[in-house]
């Protein structure tokens, strides 16, 4: 399994801002101090499973998993209406560690660390079906661009 040296237009200002912006969206019921347990269990395990640099595992699964266009949901008295839409560049970060973070929630097979870091690690590698949806999404934001007008929200 290697992952492949990527060029990546995406400059990441601070490491420590990264790794804040990840135990946000790990809090549950207020609790930051176990969300920031689990994520260094995260990073310790991918440090022993893995030769490469956590870091650059955590960056390339970021920017794989980035979206550039997104569908908005308009809804209306009679018919909703799919919008389609430009992700800002600095919300595109977040939406990806969002959904990084929503699929090791899902997987309930394991503990929480566990499936974060083989979230990371698959999405790193392009083994996810998060790569698939996202593909699957861009193909549908081409299929709704005659909206792309009505633009009002």
């Amino acid at each position: 399994m290697e992952l492949k040296n990527q060029n990546n237009n995406y400059k990441f200002k601070k490491t420590t801002n990264l790794k804040n912006k990840i135990i946000n969206f790990n809090i549950v019921d207020g609790k930051k101090q176990i969300s920031e347990i689990c994520f260094l269990k995260c990073i310790k395990l991918l440090q022993k499973t893995t030769k490469k640099n956590t870091k650059n595992i955590v960056k390339l699964a970021i920017v794989n998993n980035l979206y550039l266009l997104y569908l908005k949901l308009l809804k209306k008295k009679n018919f909703n209406i799919n919008i389609p839409y430009l992700i800002n560049k600095k919300i595109r970060i977040n939406f990806s560690l969002k959904i990084i973070v929503k699929r090791a929630f899902k997987s309930s097979k394991k503990k929480f660390y566990l499936n974060l870091k083989d979230e990371f690690y698959n999405t790193a590698s392009k083994k996810t079906e998060n790569i698939n949806f996202k593909t699957d999404t861009h193909k549908l934001v081409y299929v709704y661009k005659n909206f792309s007008h009505y633009r009002w929200f």
